[in-house]
């Protein structure tokens, strides 16, 4: 068997596809239940190296559900948000910048907050999945925390239920990958 290095530079490689097996009974009872919340919630939360949300996207993402979570001045999206939601997220981003901008009167902005800005129109016209970078605006982030909670309220409710359901199972889940699909 090959170290977990090679493995890594096969997958890599353009045109491999690997079929991994996730079991949940290896979980601890303490992961099993901080990712169900967060599946439950669509909202995988924690810190960078938190096992409950790196399962918690791993299912959402496999089942392709979409989900969001909210930081201080980022807002993480799942793939396959629905397009209105977008726009209601494009049209609080562009109130945000707006805002961002009249405080800077008279004064130079930076390029890397116009970049960014950049950055965030251009994933709000994919359907792809990455961070929505807002300024330091309590307006703003109740805006994208409301519009958030209310998709998350009217869709995929039972989907979510199921894929939660899931992780109290032994039975082993198949998840297929191909370069760059993986969480």
């Amino acid at each position: 068997m090959a170290d977990s290095f090679a493995i890594a530079r096969l997958s890599k490689m353009a045109g491999i596809e690997a079929t991994f097996t996730f079991n949940p009974a290896a979980l601890t009872p303490r992961i099993r239940n901080a990712a169900k919340k967060m599946i439950l919630a669509q909202a995988p939360v924690g810190g960078w190296k938190s096992e409950a949300k790196k399962v918690a996207k791993l299912m959402l993402v496999h089942h392709h559900i979409p989900y969001t979570s909210c930081g201080r001045r980022w807002l993480e999206l799942g793939a396959g948000l629905p397009v209105d939601v977008r726009e209601q997220l494009r049209a609080v981003r562009q109130a945000d910048q707006a805002a961002f901008i009249l405080e800077f009167q008279g004064r130079q902005i930076h390029k890397y907050y116009l970049d960014l800005y950049e950055d965030d129109m251009k994933l709000l016209d994919s359907a792809d999945a990455g961070h929505l970078a807002f300024n330091e605006d309590a307006f703003s982030r109740q805006a994208f925390e409301l519009l958030c909670r209310e998709f998350k309220r009217s869709n995929y409710t039972d989907r979510v239920h199921e894929v939660a359901a899931m992780l109290d199972t032994d039975n082993p889940i198949q998840i297929s990958a191909a370069y760059g699909s993986i969480v």
